[in-house]
């Protein structure tokens, strides 16, 4: 199993060792080393937009658990849920969002 924590460790890491590489190479004047520094950065835009995903995927987690706990209040032990009223309320409250 991948942790999220596991994942915003190795992102980090990738993420400073590509900034390290593009940094040295930069005062090199080598073609062979311009060629580094377009992959690292390459590598660099990737890395910032997995961390950009991982930052909008803990949003939408925080979101969904409002949407369960609205959920919890509505429902009654032993009773079935009437969902189309559930989702209403919730709309009306800014919840359910995709």
């Amino acid at each position: 199993m991948i942790l999220k924590s596991d994942t915003r460790y190795f992102v980090s890491q990738v993420k400073r060792n590509l900034e390290k590489i593009i940094e040295e190479n930069k005062n090199q004047g080598v073609s062979s080393s311009r060629k580094t520094i377009i992959h690292a950065e390459e590598g660099l835009f990737s890395v910032k937009q997995i961390q950009k995903n991982l930052e909008d995927n803990n949003r939408s987690e925080g979101e969904r658990n409002k949407d369960a706990a609205f959920i919890e209040t509505l429902s009654k032990s032993g009773k079935r849920k009437k969902w189309r009223e559930v989702f209403d309320k919730g709309k009306a409250n800014g919840l359910f969002k995709p």
